[in-house]
């Protein structure tokens, strides 16, 4: 699963705002009744529930197949049996990078399948959160994501193929899917809260997001060794209905003025070409560079975490549903930890540009310790190492946020939307099939190529 960057907006950024000033803080006409933070939360620790458990099915499901049937009667691989894994290391090993070649060629798939339509709809459907209000647009994506639950429920209650699983990933994309859902609730903070308000509600949003996702992971890593997959997306519709509930029956639109729109074609269109063509062509620059920047950093981010679970059920680590569990909560701790002594502590001591390299650096040592450690340890001292690499991305939207006209945030919160689409799509695309085809030979070579990218990054934004 992709791990979820905390919405941390920082105050800074001089060498954007050098030429001119921009307004920090925008007062709202109205603030909204109702606060939307409940489901970003909610949506955030299903997202992560989603994320982890599909790559652990997968590889379960193929490695049933191939004879690993860890509730009984054979056991060749030792799947999720730590034991048995280790014991037939020699004599299974190329089995095993079998079962991980077959399972980064499936996430590749689902990946693809979910991001290739939700490139094109998200930005439609984060554009009628202007037209027609955030409540009828949030429920688009929603929907989705409990509809995707309930299909992803009947396929694993009738224990069918994989193929199945490529019809809930086709609806959540047609649906907006996540980059749908978080440009609505970016935009819709963007619209109605002060730069100063917004920080503080990220802040703890992200904080509290990150903590709840992280137990989370530890509860589901054991339902999952005492009983089976079924529990945590049961999980997940619970979480999805309470969202839709909540938006149609709590969440209050902001009172605004509707423009006369003809079509939302025309709109859209129009917004972007207005951007893209017609804004100040400084302005307009740094924009663009900050979303390739913003396209690149997802890239590997939306990847990693996937690929090294996909790692570690195998040898030498062998790790069971329970120990990802507790990976993953881990990791989501020291997120937490990262971001809140990066976005306070550091800023004491470098300007926001030299927080940024702190990130990246922190992220690329993990990368590499991933990359050549072979015990679980060495996995988590990396994780530790990493723990500074969240600062990236708030770093980046705040510099979008600061960058543009007011009148143009909403417009620049949707090429975001496509940017981060396009790295969630291209970055476990490449990875995943960057994994699959050396795998036989050494994992390594993912992780280094992961590492080299965010020396390219680092290079960029000197």
């Amino acid at each position: 699963m992709p791990v979820k960057v905390s919405n941390v907006f920082d105050d800074g950024f001089e060498w954007i705002s050098s030429d001119e000033e921009y307004e920090d803080d925008v007062t709202p006409d109205e603030t909204p009744p109702v606060s939307i933070e409940p489901i970003v939360f909610t949506f955030f620790i299903s997202y992560s529930i989603l994320g982890v458990i599909r790559a652990e099915y997968v590889v379960h499901k193929i490695a049933y197949d191939h004879g690993d049937i860890y509730e009984g009667q054979s056991d060749i691989l030792g799947i999720f049996n730590y034991e048995t894994c280790q014991s037939n290391i020699s004599a299974t090993a190329d089995l095993h990078n079998h079962v991980q070649m077959q399972t980064a060629y499936w996430l590749l798939g689902l990946n693809v399948a979910e991001m290739l339509p939700s490139l094109i709809v998200a930005p439609i459907i984060a554009s009628w959160g202007k037209m027609f209000g955030v409540k009828a647009a949030l429920l688009i994506p929603n929907i989705g994501y409990l509809v995707s639950s309930m299909t992803w429920l009947a396929t694993i209650y009738c224990n069918t193929s994989l193929y199945f699983l490529i019809v809930p990933q086709i609806l959540q994309g047609t649906l907006g899917g996540f980059p749908a859902l978080m440009s609505l609730c970016n935009s819709f903070l963007a619209d109605n809260r002060t730069n100063v308000d917004r920080t503080i509600r990220l802040v703890i949003l992200g904080v509290i997001s990150e903590l709840g996702a992280g137990l989370t992971q530890v509860g589901i890593g054991y339902w999952i060794s005492n009983t089976s997959f079924l529990p945590p997306y049961w999980c997940v519709f619970g979480a999805m209905v309470f969202n839709v509930f909540y938006i149609y029956f709590v969440l209050l639109d902001e009172e605004e003025e509707k423009t006369e729109q003809t079509t939302l074609k025309s709109d859209h269109k129009d917004s972007m070409l207005d951007f893209l063509f017609y804004s100040d062509r400084l302005r307009q620059k740094r924009s663009l560079l900050i979303l390739v920047l913003l396209l690149i950093h997802m890239m590997v981010l939306y990847a990693s975490l996937n690929i090294v679970i996909i790692h570690a059920f195998s040898p030498p680590l062998c790790w069971t549903s329970i120990r990802s569990g507790l990976f993953v909560a881990f990791t989501l701790f020291c997120g937490s930890f990262g971001t809140i002594l990066g976005s306070r502590f550091f800023l004491l001591f470098f300007e926001e540009l030299g927080v940024a390299q702190i990130g990246i650096w922190s992220f690329i040592g993990s990368l590499c310790m991933v990359a050549f450690g072979r015990s679980s340890l060495v996995v988590y001292i990396a994780t530790l190492v990493g723990c500074f690499r969240f600062l990236i991305s708030p770093a980046l939207r705040n510099l979008l946020a600061r960058v543009v006209d007011v009148d143009e945030q909403i417009v620049v919160f949707r090429l975001a939307s496509m940017a981060e689409t396009c790295g969630m799509l291209l970055g476990p695309t490449l990875f995943n099939l960057i994994y699959a085809t050396s795998v036989a030979y050494s994992p390594s070579v993912t992780f280094v190529s992961m590492a080299a990218v965010y020396v390219l990054l680092s290079f960029i934004i000197l």
